[in-house]
């Protein structure tokens, strides 16, 4: 599957709604924003902005933002919550769309988008040579797996080729930002959020609701009484077990600078 089969299936989730998504993404939108100190006076490209959320969080803090995303659904129903949105739909690749100023973007950032795409870091490089200031900066996240959530869904995905869901088609860790970095020369900060989703309650709602579809689309259909033996394990493992530092979250944003 190529990031361009996925329009079709956005472009379902978001008229579907909230409940297409196991959680808000509200802490991740937090953990953007606290990557930097201050966004007054930054200008702002968000590449998958989706419905305009974490658009209009950093246009509140002061910067000057502006989105794109493939998915029309989107971005009809953002410009329906927030009608003056800066807002495109297409391909951030797309000369015409206006998104590649000669002096370039303060900041670039991204809500779990990396993992969609078919070459993530081909396309980061991409990026930062052609939509970045010398000295801007890119923020990104994406789901991480240094938690015992992602210990069961890399033993899936590994061993058995379960996919963790139909829209993600690569696991990206933080060794492979670190590696980017020291390729390329930049520096790297990185933070978490999400650590009760790594372990905790919401873990346990999350698997309840994706793993039986994992199952079932990786072709072991039937597996909830044995999906919800796993689930009172991990219930129990709670509380033997503690989750820290900045790569135990479910979620993890690392910001790339010059």
């Amino acid at each position: 599957m190529k990031n361009a089969d996925l329009r079709a299936k956005y472009d379902e989730m978001h008229k579907q709604g909230p409940s297409a998504w196991t959680f808000s993404g509200w802490n991740e939108r937090q953990l953007i924003l606290s990557m930097m100190e201050s966004w007054e006076g930054f200008k702002v490209l968000e590449i998958g902005c989706g419905e305009g959320d974490l658009l209009a969080m950093m246009e509140m803090a002061g910067a000057y933002a502006v989105g794109i995303d493939y998915s029309e659904e989107a971005i009809h129903k953002c410009l329906k919550k927030t009608p003056r949105a800066h807002v495109r739909i297409g391909n951030y690749r797309e000369p015409q769309l206006g998104l590649h100023p000669k002096e370039g973007w303060d900041v670039l950032v991204m809500q779990g988008v990396l993992e969609h795409l078919d070459e993530p870091f081909v396309e980061l490089k991409w990026m930062i040579d052609n939509l970045v200031k010398p000295d801007g900066i890119v923020i990104t996240t994406s789901p991480g797996f240094i938690n015992v959530r992602g210990y069961v869904w890399m033993t899936l995905a590994t061993l058995f080729d379960i996919p963790m869901s139909l829209t993600d088609l690569h696991f990206l860790h933080p060794w492979d930002f670190w590696e980017f970095k020291e390729k390329w020369g930049y520096g790297l900060d990185i933070k978490c959020c999400d650590i009760d989703w790594g372990l905790g309650n919401r873990l346990i709602e999350d698997f309840k609701k994706r793993l039986p579809k994992a199952l079932a689309d990786g072709g072991f259909p039937g597996k909830e009484i044995q999906v919800q033996k796993l689930l009172n394990f991990l219930k129990n493992v709670q509380n033997w077990t503690e989750a820290e530092g900045p790569t135990a979250g479910a979620t993890i944003a690392y910001k790339l600078f010059r």
